[in-house]
């Protein structure tokens, strides 16, 4: 995995960022490393939406066919919050197994180097998102961490707009798009 860049001013000139938020079946616990927790984690959904698109235009939401394997290794949480909000935004690729996400992942990646005709730079929140997606991708890509913004943390709190379920990977991707876009407007001459 590429080091993990940091915001700077004209960043979305040089790269197609997308901003990324993924749904899993589990939190990481107390003591365990972040990338132990991706490899035994699984995906219930990833959004990612382009930083310079108008709404879902570009986005890219793919979520996974449960099966009872799969709600099995759900927390609680993730049964009661998460999977009952899966469907509030239509998705455009689902997935069964993790083959078939990296085959989604990967088509959408390519449109948007062709759509943009710059190399995309996935952006998250978290750094678990980066961990658990990670390995789906076929080239090495560079990864933007957006932690701490005070802009995104008001998207994803007190800003959350109506119309949109939290804990659903497309809107939770939108919400931190509004925040970093206005990070971005926040620094600008």
């Amino acid at each position: 995995m590429k080091p993990y860049l940091r915001s700077y001013p004209g960043i979305e000139r040089v790269y197609d960022v997308l901003i990324v938020d993924t749904e899993f079946t589990r939190l990481p616990m107390a003591k365990e490393a972040v990338w132990n927790w991706a490899a035994h984690c699984r995906v219930l959904s990833v959004g990612i939406v382009p930083l310079v698109a108008a709404g879902e235009q570009g986005s890219f939401y793919a979520t996974r066919k449960l099966t009872k394997q799969v709600l099995t290794q759900c927390v609680p949480f993730v049964i009661e919050t998460v999977i009952p909000r899966l469907d509030d935004a239509g998705a455009s690729a689902t997935f069964g197994n993790e083959a078939d996400l990296g085959i989604e992942l990967n088509h959408y990646l390519d449109e948007r180097r062709q759509i943009s005709g710059r190399e995309p730079l996935l952006a998250v929140d978290w750094i678990g998102d980066a961990y658990l997606l990670n390995p789906f991708i076929r080239e090495e890509l560079g990864w933007l961490l957006v932690e701490g913004i005070a802009q995104i943390e008001h998207a994803l709190g007190e800003g959350w707009p109506a119309g949109r379920s939290r804990h659903n990977a497309l809107h939770d991707a939108l919400s931190i798009r509004d925040g970093y876009f206005a990070h971005i407007q926040a620094r600008s001459p």
